[in-house]
C-alpha cells in the first residue's frame, strides 16, 4: 500500500483505532514495528503450522487439546520484538522463535497481525488443490482409480488433524483478534 495509506493507517490506530492485518505489506510491517526474522529458509515458513500460545487471549477460543494448527501458503517469519506472539510457526515437531500471529499497540490502539494469508488458507482447507482435481494435472492423486473429493486433499492435509475443524479454528483465532 502507498506511504499516505500507512501515515493514515497509523494516525487512526495512535488515535485510539484497531487493526486487524494479514500478510501485511514489507511498509505496513515496517510502521507497525514488526521485525522479520533474517535469514530464515522459505520452507519454514510455507505449508507449515502454528503453535497456539495458550496464556495469550485469542488463544482461549481454541479447545485445549489442541495444540498446533495446519495453515495453507506462505507466512512471513517475524520477531515478536516487543508485541506478543499468540501463535508461532511450529515446523518439523519444533516450535520456531517466530510469531505467525501477533498482537501489539501504537499510540492507544491496538492491532493484530496474521503473519499468513488466512483468507487464502480457509480456502484452501474447505476446496482442496484444483491441480488435484479430476480436471487438474493430477487428478485421481489417491490412486484408487476413481475421482472422489477426497483426491483433492491427498499429501495436503495433515492426516493425523483429519478430525480437528482446522479451518473453524483458524476462524475463531480471528474473531477473538477483532
Amino acid at each position: 500500500i502507498s506511504e499516505p495509506s500507512v501515515s493514515m493507517l497509523l494516525a487512526y490506530l495512535r488515535a485510539g483505532g484497531a487493526l486487524l492485518l494479514m500478510k501485511p505489506c514489507a511498509r505496513m510491517a515496517s510502521a507497525l514495528g514488526l521485525e522479520r526474522a533474517n535469514g530464515v529458509p522459505a520452507h519454514l515458513c510455507e505449508e507449515a503450522y502454528i503453535e497456539i500460545e495458550r496464556s495469550h487471549p485469542i488463544a482461549t477460543e481454541v479447545p485445549p487439546d489442541v495444540s498446533y494448527l495446519q495453515y495453507h501458503g506462505p507466512a512471513t517469519a517475524y520477531s515478536p520484538g516487543r508485541h506478543t506472539a499468540a501463535a508461532r510457526i511450529y515446523w518439523g515437531g519444533a516450535s520456531m522463535p517466530y510469531a505467525a500471529i501477533l498482537t501489539g499497540q501504537v499510540g492507544r490502539g491496538r492491532f493484530a497481525v496474521f503473519a499468513y494469508d488466512l483468507a487464502l488458507s480457509n480456502m484452501l482447507f474447505h476446496q482442496g488443490l484444483r491441480s488435484q482435481s479430476s480436471l487438474g494435472e493430477w487428478p485421481d492423486r489417491s490412486g484408487d482409480n476413481t475421482y472422489t473429493p477426497n483426491d483433492l486433499f491427498v499429501g495436503f492435509l495433515d492426516t493425523d488433524m483429519r478430525l480437528v475443524p482446522q479451518a473453524d479454528l483458524h476462524q475463531r483465532l480471528f474473531s477473538s483478534a477483532l
